[in-house]
C-alpha cells in the first residue's frame, strides 16, 4: 500500500474510533444529565412538601404557629434579616415609590424603611427561642381556625404578602380604611392600590384585613 495510502487508512481509522469514543462520551454525558435533571426534581419535590410550624417560647409558654410555607424554606432563617435582603427590599421599595408617588405614606407606614438586618446578639437570641420544623400539614399536627369562614393562605399567597409589594399593599388597605384619618390620606392610599397592585391581589390585601384569609394558625 502506498504511503500516501496508509495514511490516509489510518485517518480514516482513526476518525472511527474518536467518533466512536465521542458517541460513547455523549451518551455518557446525555445520562449524567438525565440523572441530574431527575435528582433535582427529586429535591425540589421534597423541599416544596409539607408546612412549617414555628415555636416561640414567650415567658413559660411556647407559642406554636403554622402556615403553608414548605420544608424547603422552614428553618431560623426566616426569622433573620441579612444586609442582601434589606438592600433588596429597600431596592424593590424605591422601584414603587417612583412609580407610584400615591404610595408614599403607605411606604413609611409599611415599616420597610426601617428594615435592618440581625445583628448577632438579636441573631443568638432568637434561636434560643425560636424553633422550627416541618410537618406533614397544619391540620394534622393539631392547628385549626376559629371560623368556618376562614382558610389559611396558599404558600404563593404567602410569599407576595412578605415582600416589599405586599408589605405596602396591606399598609395602604388598613389607611384606605381607616375612619381615623383625614380623607386626604385614605385617597392616596386608595390610589395607590389602585395604580400598583392587580385586582387578585387587591382582593388578598382586603380578605387578609378582614382576617378571611388567615397567614398562619396559632395554639399554645
Amino acid at each position: 500500500m502506498p504511503q500516501s495510502c496508509r495514511f490516509y487508512f489510518l485517518i480514516f481509522v482513526l476518525s472511527v474510533s474518536l467518533f466512536h469514543c465521542g458517541e460513547e462520551g455523549k451518551a455518557k454525558q446525555k445520562e449524567r444529565n438525565q440523572n441530574q435533571t431527575q435528582f433535582l426534581i427529586l429535591i425540589s419535590a421534597f423541599r416544596s412538601e409539607g408546612n412549617c410550624v414555628k415555636v416561640t417560647k414567650q415567658s413559660s409558654v411556647d407559642v406554636s404557629t403554622c402556615s403553608r410555607k414548605p420544608r424547603g424554606i422552614c428553618n431560623i432563617n426566616q426569622s433573620l434579616v441579612t444586609q442582601s435582603e434589606v438592600t433588596f427590599q429597600l431596592n424593590e421599595t424605591k422601584k414603587i415609590s417612583d412609580r407610584t408617588p400615591d404610595c408614599q405614606e403607605s411606604i413609611l407606614q409599611s415599616g420597610l424603611m426601617f428594615l435592618k438586618p440581625t445583628t448577632q446578639a438579636e441573631e443568638t437570641n432568637i434561636k434560643n427561642i425560636t424553633n422550627y420544623q416541618t410537618v406533614d400539614s397544619c391540620e394534622a399536627s393539631g392547628f385549626s381556625l376559629s371560623q368556618a369562614s376562614q382558610r389559611l393562605a396558599t404558600y404563593d399567597e404567602l410569599v407576595f404578602m412578605d415582600s416589599p409589594g405586599g408589605k405596602i399593599g396591606f399598609a395602604a388597605i388598613k389607611i384606605s380604611a381607616s375612619i381615623f384619618l383625614p380623607k386626604v390620606n385614605r385617597d392616596f392610599a386608595t390610589s395607590c392600590l389602585e395604580k400598583e397592585f392587580t385586582a387578585t391581589e387587591r382582593e388578598l390585601l382586603g380578605l387578609v384585613k378582614s382576617g378571611t384569609v388567615v397567614l398562619e394558625m396559632e395554639k399554645r
